[in-house]
């Protein structure tokens, strides 16, 4: 009886047989687990991906640990940067993140500092140095004919940019000449720094000669640089209110994906980045702290959810499409057709991409 009144609903007119259509789209699937590691419960704060190892950055108790790729079903630290609380006691997990740069560099960024480790070795990270001491939230970098520039967001400063040699061949441990623009320490051009503007900035996504700034309270901020890259020289086209703290970003194809919080995910089409405009919001419940975008889906890094992964073909209509549900996901990272989750009741997880390699 039950399943005669299903059919009926259904067959009762097209609207009803579109809402029925809808309804099975949106039904979940489970993401299968490739291999996990939760030794370090309650520690887990983000992960890097190279392409043999994944670094895990965790809080000072365990400071950086090298994982084989070659291992997921059974991964293990074979190597690290333990005990890193001897340097800056990174503290809360909320503030941990890690950034690797061309396979040679790993920034850790702690609450107040960015720690910067030479990674030829992975499995021996050597400390180099501090590179600064500030409110810094995020950072990101571009590389252009043998020069990185690491931009960065920060709750004193704004919108910074460093610039230094990716080729530093034979220099020592904390050079000077490692790091800054011109080799000097410092200097008035190693670093510009854009200040005016409602300074809330949590995460950054840099395409081209435009950044895109998560902003907290104040939604998602969009800059272009005018002439070169360094010096710095930034207008700001657009900022765009959102209905909740923007947190983490991801940019793709003309659409940005911005993590709220307890506000789910917004969608916003930035395909002319002077008139940004919401597309839509989805809230797939828990608190959605961060996101990355591939192949017109969201992956969310969504707390108590777990890893959702959302269609947005329609941007006006994301549908949740596979699920991963249990422990508490607070960062994602995809590579090699995987999941890499930092989960801070889990510990490490590493998922098969529903969608395949990159």
């Amino acid at each position: 009886m039950k399943m005669s009144r299903i059919l009926f609903a259904c067959l009762a007119g097209a609207g009803l047989l579109q809402s029925c259509a809808e309804r099975e789209d949106a039904i979940q699937s489970e993401i299968s687990l490739v291999g996990s590691w939760g030794d370090a419960w309650g520690e887990v704060a983000d992960v890097a991906v190279g392409q043999d190892v994944l670094y895990l950055a965790a809080n000072q108790r365990a400071g950086v640990l090298t994982f084989p790729l070659a291992a997921e079903a059974a991964p293990f630290p074979a190597g690290g940067a333990p005990g890193i609380d001897s340097l800056y006691a990174p503290g809360d997990v909320n503030y941990l993140s890690a950034h690797l740069l061309a396979e040679r560099y790993l920034f850790l960024k702690l609450s107040t500092n960015l720690l910067v480790f030479d990674v030829q070795d992975p499995y021996q990270p050597r400390y180099m140095r501090t590179f600064f001491a500030s409110g810094v939230n995020e950072v990101e970098t571009v590389v252009e004919d043998g020069t990185a520039y690491l931009y960065y967001s920060d709750r004193s400063d704004g919108l910074s940019l460093h610039a230094f040699p990716l080729d530093s061949a034979g220099l020592p441990a904390d050079s000077p000449a490692r790091w800054f623009h011109t080799g000097a320490n410092p200097t008035t051009d190693y670093v510009d720094t854009f200040l005016d503007y409602e300074n809330d900035g949590n995460d950054l996504d840099v395409v081209d000669d435009l950044v895109f700034l998560a902003d907290g309270r104040f939604g998602l901020k969009i800059f272009q640089h005018q002439g070169v890259r360094m010096p710095m020289h930034l207008s700001e086209l657009a900022t765009l209110r959102l209905p909740g703290d923007a947190l983490r970003l991801s940019v793709q194809d003309g659409l940005a994906a911005v993590a709220l919080g307890s506000g789910g995910l917004a969608v916003v089409d930035v395909s002319d980045p002077s008139r940004p405009y919401l597309r839509s919001v989805l809230r797939p419940g828990g608190t959605t702290l961060d996101v990355e975008l591939k192949d017109d889906h969201a992956y969310l890094a969504s707390s108590s959810k777990g890893v959702i992964v959302a269609d947005l073909r329609d941007p006006s209509r994301p549908v949740p499409r596979w699920q991963h549900e249990g422990g508490y996901a607070r960062r994602l990272h995809l590579a090699h057709g995987r999941i890499y989750v930092a989960d801070e009741d889990e510990g490490l997880l590493i998922l098969a991409d529903p969608l395949g390699a990159n």
